[in-house]
C-alpha cells in the first residue's frame, strides 16, 4: 500500500511539473508571435522608432558570403550554412529589428 501510493505521489509531482514546462513553452511561443506581429504591421517591416525597413535588395550573407539580389531574411545559397537572417537593420537609425518568420530564440 505505502509503495503504491508512493508511487501515486510520484506520478502527481511528475504531471505537475511537466505540465509547468508545457505551460512555459506556450508562454514563450506566445511572446515571440508577439513580438514578430509587433515588427511587421501591414506587411511592411518596421523598427522599434517606427520606420519602415525593407525586405528585399541586394545583400551579402554574412554566413556564407554570398552576394545576392532578393529577400534579405533568407541567403538563397543552397550550400550556405545558415540560411537564415535573426535580424535586419534599420537603414535610418540603425536599430534592429528581428526576422518576424523566424521562431525561437537560437
Amino acid at each position: 500500500m505505502i509503495r503504491l501510493l508512493g508511487r501515486v505521489v510520484v506520478a502527481a509531482v511528475e504531471l505537475l511539473f511537466w505540465a509547468l514546462h508545457l505551460i512555459g513553452r506556450f508562454v514563450r511561443a506566445l511572446r515571440d508571435g508577439l513580438g514578430a506581429a509587433r515588427s511587421l504591421r501591414r506587411g511592411q517591416l518596421h523598427c522599434p522608432r517606427g520606420h519602415v525597413v525593407p525586405m528585399q535588395g541586394q545583400a551579402r550573407c554574412t554566413a556564407c558570403e554570398f552576394v545576392y539580389n532578393g529577400s534579405l531574411l533568407s541567403c538563397p545559397n543552397p550550400e550556405c550554412p545558415v540560411p537564415t537572417t535573426a535580424y535586419l537593420n534599420c537603414p535610418e537609425c540603425g536599430l534592429s529589428v528581428r526576422n518576424p518568420f523566424r521562431w525561437g530564440r537560437a
